[in-house]
């Protein structure tokens, strides 16, 4: 009598397919994670670069002077399209109402309001004492 062989994966084939599997899986979630994380802040940048160039812009117009506030509801939508919002759900405002020390809003003035002359800030991963880091600022 001839005995057919049954075709299929052994255990230990399939093993060694889940343990190369999660080895590649260990490498790029970090990976994909750092790059979600980078693009966040440089979508971040962007908009504060937009918010900076229309506090200019506003300022020029409406003849303020350096320190005078401005409202996000001032700008939009003559000076930007629509209001900005932040990929990582935080606020925008003023760096003269930016504290470090106050880790979970970072901004302690009002929201959306900036100063002619002054940096738009963003209160996400503000404090390093929340064991953030430094978020992005407009340079």
């Amino acid at each position: 009598m001839i005995k057919l062989r049954e075709k299929g994966f052994t255990l230990v084939e399939i093993m060694i397919v889940v343990a190369i599997i999660a080895i590649l899986s260990a490498i790029a979630i970090p990976n994909f994670m750092a790059a979600r994380s980078k693009s966040r802040a440089n979508a971040c940048k962007a908009n504060l670069r937009q918010i900076e160039s229309a506090v200019e812009q506003y300022a020029m117009d409406a003849t303020k002077v350096d320190g005078d506030s401005v409202t996000m509801s001032s700008l939009s939508p003559t000076y930007i399209k629509k209001t900005p919002s932040c990929p990582s759900a935080g606020n925008y405002g003023d760096s003269s109402s930016y504290d470090i020390g106050t880790a979970e809003t970072g901004l302690t003035g009002p929201v959306n309001t900036f100063a002619v002359g002054g940096t738009p800030w963003c209160s996400i991963g503000s404090g390093a004492a929340a064991g953030g880091y430094p978020h992005v600022q407009y340079e």
